[in-house]
């Protein structure tokens, strides 16, 4: 039976989210303005809500983000980002590989930023992330297939295993977020990686969600 490790990608296997550090980055260097900042900051506050309307960001991230930056800007930002992995994290990932099981990184991020850094921190192939749709090679505001944030986790991992032919296998999910908890839910062992305070309150009453706290 193939054993199957996902990962969220911000605040769990990175110390920091990595689209609010971009924005961070990219104000730094005068790319953005103040204002564009601060309104990421707003949506970022809807995320760890749990109530972030994925369509008004894409939109947002396009227009800010995509059509201000190229190769170059971006691999600039993964280099200056390469050392904010939470150590505890990289070992189990590494534990996980060293059994063969199949590790998978799916994360709210667009593929645009989660697959360099997924492939150079974390020489991680599979990547389940949001991506935009494309007409005639130009970029549209609009995530392609099902957004992967919330229960789309779920759908796109069931996709992702029938592509893959995968019927019985044995899963693992770590976590900080609980924008995850669908996700949580359905793999056999769930763990929450310094939670946040909602899905550390969940923790406390599930009888499944194992808590996993470092410093």
């Amino acid at each position: 039976m193939k054993k199957i490790a996902l990962f969220d990608l911000d605040k769990t296997l990175l110390s920091v989210d990595c689209e609010k550090t971009l924005f961070s980055f990219l104000k730094k260097k005068k790319i953005i303005s103040k204002k564009v900042f601060n309104i990421n900051e707003k949506f970022y506050k809807d995320y760890e809500n749990g109530v972030l309307d994925i369509k008004l960001y894409t939109t947002f991230f396009v227009k800010n983000v995509v059509y201000n930056t190229n190769k170059n800007i971006i691999k600039e930002f993964i280099k200056s980002i390469r050392n904010k992995y939470v150590t505890h994290m990289m070992h189990i990932l590494n534990l996980h590989k060293s059994k063969n099981h199949i590790c998978i990184v799916t994360t709210s991020s667009y593929k645009r930023i989660s697959k360099p850094i997924c492939k150079k921190i974390f020489k991680v192939n599979n990547i389940l992330s949001n991506d935009f749709i494309k007409e005639n090679s130009v970029i549209k505001p609009v995530i392609k297939g099902i957004p992967n944030i919330g229960k789309g986790k779920v759908k796109n991992f069931k996709i992702w295993k029938n592509e893959m032919r995968i019927k019985k296998c044995k899963t693992f999910f770590y976590s900080d977020s609980i924008n995850d908890l669908p996700l949580l839910n359905y793999v056999n062992y769930p763990y929450a990686v310094n939670p946040d305070n909602k899905l550390l309150n969940v923790t406390k009453t599930s009888k499944k969600i194992k808590l996993l706290i470092f410093n």
